[in-house]
Formats: C-alpha cells, sequence, structure tokens
C-alpha cells in the first residue's frame, strides 16, 4: 500500500466523550427591534448611496441630481429598478441628439416588381429570332 495516499489520523475527534449529550443549538436570534425614523431614513440614504455607487457615478453633481429622482423610494429593488430606468433613457437621449441626415440624400424609389413570366417569355423570342437570322 502506498503510504504517501492515506489521510493524516486525527485524534482529536476521538478524545469526546461518546455518552456526554450533545450541546443543544443555540437559540435563534430574535427579531430586531424595529427602526426609528431618523434611523430608517439613514437606512434609506445608504441604500441609495450604495446603489448610485454601484452604477458608477461618482460625480458629486450627478449624485445630488440623481437623489432628487431616487425620493420617496424605500426598497434596494425599488431604487435600483430607478437607476437602471433614468441610465436608459440617457443613453436614448444621447442617440436622439444624432444630427438629421442630408436633406439631399432621399430615399430611392423601390424598383419596379418584375414579373418573370414576361422576362422569359422575351428571352425566349430573342432566342427564337435569333436563330432565324442564321
Amino acid at each position: 500500500m502506498n503510504r504517501s495516499h492515506l489521510l493524516p489520523l486525527n485524534l482529536q475527534l476521538f478524545a469526546q466523550d461518546p455518552q456526554e449529550p450533545p450541546e443543544p443549538p443555540a437559540d435563534p436570534p430574535a427579531d430586531p427591534p424595529p427602526l426609528d425614523q431618523d434611523e430608517r431614513q439613514e437606512l434609506i440614504q445608504l441604500r441609495k448611496t450604495a446603489a448610485i455607487h454601484a452604477a458608477g457615478i461618482s460625480e458629486p453633481q450627478d449624485v445630488a441630481n440623481l437623489q432628487t429622482h431616487l425620493e420617496g423610494l424605500e426598497t434596494a429593488a425599488d431604487i435600483s429598478g430607478k437607476i437602471n430606468a433614468i441610465l436608459a433613457d440617457l443613453k436614448l437621449a444621447r442617440f436622439q441628439q444624432a444630427g438629421d441626415p442630408n436633406p439631399g440624400n432621399h430615399m430611392r424609389r423601390d424598383p419596379e416588381p418584375v414579373n418573370h413570366y414576361e422576362n422569359g417569355r422575351k428571352l425566349f423570342h430573342q432566342i427564337q429570332n435569333r436563330h432565324k437570322r442564321i
């Protein structure tokens, strides 16, 4: 048997007395006390700040402007959803600011629809007349 594959024996596992009853599990933590109004407002402000920084917005003017749009929102999902919607609107607005195309570059007319039956008749008559001339 190859000794390099044996696991080390941990004797500490066998040192416990088997008759000793296991320790009872710790009581689950009680619900935290409800937050007062100041603590709640501070928590909401921290959520907004964290969501803004997670979106990559760091300019103080942009942060202050975005804070005004986030008034009244409390949950993290609502805050991040509103930030994503605002960023999407800004990206769309950037695309809409492009210049108008050249007014002289009008759309060209669509070609007339081709009747393949008539084209075939013309080609057949051309070939037939070519053989008659020779």
